[in-house]
């Protein structure tokens, strides 16, 4: 409910003063929303003039949320998925460099996600971005994206170290209760899912 209040507002000052640099924010969840909602030819709509306003005043600072936005939640359902690893990976590194490190990596975990699931990646290369993306998400204290990876990091070295079976849960990442028992412990509703 509050998310609904806080994006109709945006949306609200947006019509009332003009565009800014935060409406392109404001567009992209719009664009998650409509998508939410089904509606994904609005939300492709939204999501592209979204885009189009980022780059049209420059609003770099926001390009890792508002890429989060589009390209993990509607042009991932109205697209093939690989057509948004790239801007996925870019909304990560600009994440990065513009300081803004929740969506960097959420833009990673979108990208590892992707990766993961569409097979694009060998599992030899894949295993190496799950190594690097996690090591960075505990540097920058980003333990929810490094607990919601987890699995797929270990799904990706059971298939490569036991072939015989790739099922089973081997190594740190065995006890999935343990990480199950820290979300409702922390009121993590992201995790518990």
């Amino acid at each position: 409910k509050n998310y609904l209040t806080i994006l109709f507002q945006m949306l609200h000052l947006t019509l009332k003063h003009g565009i800014c640099e935060e409406s392109c924010c404001c567009l992209a969840c719009l664009g998650a929303l409509l998508c939410e909602m089904k509606d994904f030819k609005a939300a492709e709509r939204i999501g592209h003039f979204a885009i189009l306003l980022l780059e049209k005043i420059k609003a770099r600072k926001y390009l890792s949320f508002v890429y989060c936005c589009i390209f993990g939640t509607v042009r991932n359902r109205n697209n093939h998925m690989k057509m948004n690893i790239e801007p996925l990976l870019s909304g990560y590194q600009i994440g990065m460099k513009t300081g803004d490190i929740q969506m960097a990596m959420f833009n990673a975990y979108i990208y590892l996600s992707i990766q993961f699931l569409s097979g694009q990646k060998n599992l030899a290369d894949l295993r190496k971005d799950f190594k690097l993306f996690g090591e960075q998400m505990i540097e920058y204290k980003q333990m929810t994206m490094n607990h919601l990876i987890r699995p797929m990091q270990q799904v990706v070295l059971n298939l490569l170290l036991s072939p015989g079976e790739p099922l089973l849960l081997l190594g740190r990442d065995k006890g999935k209760e343990s990480i199950l028992t820290k979300a409702i412990g922390e009121n993590n509703k992201f995790l518990e899912c």
